[in-house]
């Protein structure tokens, strides 16, 4: 453009400038529109530099902000998960529910009907412990790998209204219909059903296990059912726990049972053979605050065939994992801020009149601060469950 306007005004219209300059004594008015011209040139360069140099900047906080917010989901997820790991889920979705930010009241508590509750142990393993070998991590392998295969049972669609309570050293404590939400059908006490189910396929779990480390664990289980009180305690290890009379019976139904049975007070066993289940009286037996208590066995289900039980993957992050991915999220990010730093060591002089350049363009520029300011990060803090 600025090439244009120079041969206008020196080729095709040099005599209107002639004959303007001779009524004037100053400067030549050629040489004032070339002057103009080069300011022009000048100007519209320098605007194009601040165009490029805005929008290098925009491209690279673009990428940078895309990458802090994927490491923002990442970590949302992983705090997520983190909690469905220590509390049930619908637990869980109560701390993390938007109506939770606007109160105040730390405790949570349910009063529960018609919950089952079981108390799996296996008695043998005390005998099995030793510390002669590794000093006991062997031994505490093996557990390790028996609770884990009882999870994993956890993650098959038939024994979703079950959530695991807790471990405590051999014993695996177990409830169903703490979720009001999840409904297996029309009948009240299915979850009941599947927590039985649960029960025989530990059982089946265990004696896999017994044939690949050439062991011979037995479980011995305890079932009850009624109502009880759900709650959770502790700000820095919060712990999602039951009480109630039914939690004290199946207790005692689990520790004045027999190795490889399950045993169940009368009320339950009712339900069951209400709905299929083979039971065999036991007798009556004293058990510690209940007196005496009759009580049954379960044999099975009629009609029921028993499947091989092989394991699988399981499509719910381990707490492992989950750690995991928290450790891998924060050292990518601590890595990102050491580039940055090197970086800016390096190109200090650069970096101070690049950025002067840019600064006086108001309009087309922002602060990385500003950015963070208005895209505020989400993380779960435990100690209050709540999402800041």
């Amino acid at each position: 453009m600025v090439a244009v306007y120079t041969g206008l005004t020196s080729l095709a219209y040099p005599q209107v400038f002639t004959q303007n300059d001779s009524d004037h004594r100053t400067m030549p008015l050629s040489s004032q529109m070339m002057l103009l011209l080069i300011v022009f040139l000048v100007l519209v360069a320098y605007h194009a530099r601040l165009v490029e140099v805005t929008s290098r900047l925009d491209f690279l906080w673009k990428r940078e902000a895309e990458r802090e917010l994927t490491e923002m989901r990442e970590t949302r997820t992983n705090n997520r998960q983190l909690l469905r790991n220590i509390l049930p889920d619908h637990v869980a979705h109560h701390f993390l529910s938007s109506s939770r930010r606007h109160t105040t009241d730390e405790l949570y508590s349910q009063s529960i009907d018609k919950v089952g509750v079981m108390f799996a142990s296996i008695p043998n393993f005390t005998e099995f412990y030793s510390e002669d070998i590794n000093k006991g991590m062997e031994c505490i392998r093996l557990l390790n790998e028996i609770i884990a295969d009882f999870d994993e049972l956890l993650s098959e669609a038939k024994f979703g209204s079950i959530e695991k309570i807790k471990t405590v050293g051999a014993s695996y404590m177990a409830a169903s219909g703490l979720n009001p939400s999840i409904k297996d059908g029309e009948d009240e006490y299915s979850h009941l059903c599947a927590l039985v189910d649960f029960a025989l396929a530990m059982k089946q779990c265990l004696q896999d296990v017994n044939v690949h480390s050439f062991n011979n664990f037995q479980l011995r289980v305890g079932i009850s059912c009624g109502a009880l009180v759900g709650g959770v305690i502790g700000a820095r290890k919060p712990v999602y726990d039951i009480w109630g009379n039914t939690v004290n019976e199946a207790s005692r139904m689990d520790s004045t049972g027999t190795m490889g049975r399950i045993q169940v007070p009368e009320g339950t066993a009712k339900i069951l053979m209400d709905r299929g289940y083979e039971m065999e009286f036991r007798g009556s037996i004293a058990v510690k605050g209940k007196g005496e208590m009759k009580t049954y066995f379960v044999v099975g289900k009629k009609g029921a065939v028993t499947n091989n039980l092989s394991r699988q993957s399981s499509q719910i992050s381990s707490l492992a994992t989950v750690v995991y991915g928290m450790v891998q999220a924060r050292r990518r990010q601590n890595t990102v801020k050491k580039r940055h730093f090197h970086r800016e060591c390096a190109s200090t002089n650069n970096t101070n009149s690049y950025y002067r350049d840019v600064a006086g363009n108001n309009n087309l520029t922002r602060t990385k601060s500003q950015y963070h300011r208005t895209h505020p990060g989400r993380l779960v803090n435990f100690s209050s469950f709540r999402v800041s």
